[in-house]
């Protein structure tokens, strides 16, 4: 079968070497890329020639739409397709989408606090002592001697005492309503102490707040920063939901509305409070990320979302000046072979040996951080 001519826009990853030129070319240096560029080349069949962008990576939306990244030579038609799935519904797609490939989850990576100077939790035991329940007695005795005996209220508290049974009242003498009066408030001023002493543990409770859900980003005081390509900006940036709108708004705010690039995550002064978004490859990359980074320590540990807070069918991008022709070819390809799983593989493989290529480590290792 006559091979057509195939443009794919790539990126790289900073202090990855994942595209080398040679002959005026840039080919794929990584084994993944090389394993990708060959499905591509055998099953098109294409003759394939990869280009990378001038600036940036997977592409950031604008007002006028992507301008940088994969995304930018997708809507400038010097790509014709992206070499990495996209989520369908991408804020302004420059371009078509060929047919369903996968879908991927989108989740809430934060950091948890291990150490125990963090715990509030009092001992429910230790806030009980003698002196309250004597300066009970003593408060009673002197409401004895002193109120009812100089200024006659004898008959109030009579009738208080009988409101709390007056069986009880009817088989004793009028003294031994006192007598009892007074037991019974001795008695309830140790519940009230012990009943204390067990709330201020459930009041008191942990430092410890798992964060589930993009509300609880605002309500627990986090900051929200976003890396490109994984974090799904363009929808925060777009506001489609009022949580949505909230976590961007509160990016703004710390300086922190534009995504960094994939690779090393910067330096914070608050790494405790600091929270991102991540798809499920992205969910591979992380251990290793906030290792080299240091993002975590040996008191902190890194948290994903019990539950995505999105999910979206993936599938790849081409560009509008992509011939029919090509869209068919890869159609073709993607309905015998991606669809079994083996781009999902593919793609994660190829994350994961930017990221290896440039930190020193194995993939034993790796998956070992991400276990």
């Amino acid at each position: 079968m006559h091979k057509t001519n195939l443009t794919v826009g790539a990126f790289s990853i900073p202090f990855a070497e994942g595209f080398a030129e040679k002959d005026g070319q840039v080919v794929p240096k990584l084994k993944s890329l090389k394993r990708f560029a060959a499905i591509l080349s055998n099953y098109g069949p294409f003759n394939l020639k990869f280009i990378l962008p001038e600036e940036g990576q997977m592409g950031v939306l604008s007002e006028t739409g992507y301008h940088d990244g994969v995304l930018g030579l997708l809507q400038e038609g010097k790509a014709d397709m992206c070499f990495s799935l996209l989520p369908l519904d991408i804020q302004k797609a420059p371009g078509y989408f060929s047919a369903v490939i996968s879908e991927d989850r989108f989740y809430i990576f934060s950091t948890r606090d291990l150490h125990p100077e963090d715990s509030a939790v009092v001992s429910s035991l230790t806030s009980i002592t003698v002196i309250p329940l004597l300066l009970a007695i003593l408060a009673i005795l002197i409401l004895e001697f002193t109120v009812v005996k100089h200024f006659k209220l004898e008959a109030l508290v009579t009738a208080i005492f009988r409101s709390f049974g007056i069986t009880f009242h009817q088989h004793f003498y009028n003294r031994s309503a006192w007598l009892c009066l007074v037991q019974m408030f001795i008695l309830m001023f140790p519940v009230f102490i012990f009943s204390a002493a067990f709330r201020t543990q459930t009041i008191v409770g942990t430092a410890d707040y798992k964060i589930d859900t993009l509300r609880d980003v605002i309500d627990q005081g986090k900051i929200p920063f976003f890396l490109e390509g994984i974090s799904l900006h363009d929808f925060f940036k777009a506001k489609v939901t009022k949580d949505y709108a909230d976590n961007y708004e509160r990016a703004v705010t710390e300086g922190l509305e534009k995504p960094f690039p994939l690779g090393r995550l910067p330096e914070f002064e608050r790494k405790e409070l600091m929270i991102t978004f991540v798809s499920g490859v992205g969910k591979k990359l992380a251990p290793l990320m906030t290792s080299v980074s240091g993002f975590t320590d040996i008191n902190r540990e890194g948290y994903y979302s019990a539950k995505p807070f999105h999910k979206s069918l993936q599938a790849i991008l081409f560009s509008f000046n992509a011939s029919e022709n090509i869209r068919k070819r890869f159609d073709t390809i993607a309905s015998r072979d991606f669809q079994s799983g083996i781009v999902q593989k593919m793609e994660g493989d190829i994350y994961i040996d930017f990221m290896l290529s440039f930190y020193p480590t194995t993939l034993f290792e790796f998956h070992k951080s991400e276990f």
